[in-house]
């Protein structure tokens, strides 16, 4: 059996409304990235450090598809999927999925 995995991340997606909200006015893009930077250092913070490999990898990035623009949180790291998720002999050591929990409290302030 073989497993191959690029990337792992999680996407995250708000309003309008929610998004003038944190860049103080129209400027989507502005407050994407203020999203980015609050996911991508909650994402950091919880990630589990051996080398620091992992935590040096996970970075953020604006994109967009059509009208729609949006802010991705991930790693390119091949072990990351296994330190999210778990394994049969690892347990889980989630740190992308509970970013969004940073972000829903942060936009929610």
């Amino acid at each position: 059996m073989t497993l191959e995995v690029s990337e792992i991340s999680v996407s995250f997606t708000l309003d309008r409304d929610a998004i003038r909200k944190l860049s103080g006015g129209s400027d989507i893009t502005e407050a994407l990235e203020v999203i980015g930077q609050v996911g991508e250092a909650s994402a950091k913070s919880m990630a589990p450090v051996d080398t620091g490999h992992l935590r040096r990898s996970i970075t953020h990035e604006l994109g967009r598809r059509g009208f729609e623009q949006f802010v991705r949180i991930g790693t390119n790291v091949i072990y990351a999927i296994f330190q999210e998720l778990g394994t049969k002999f690892h347990p889980a050591q989630p740190f992308l999925r509970p970013s969004i929990s940073a972000i829903e409290t942060f936009v929610k302030r």
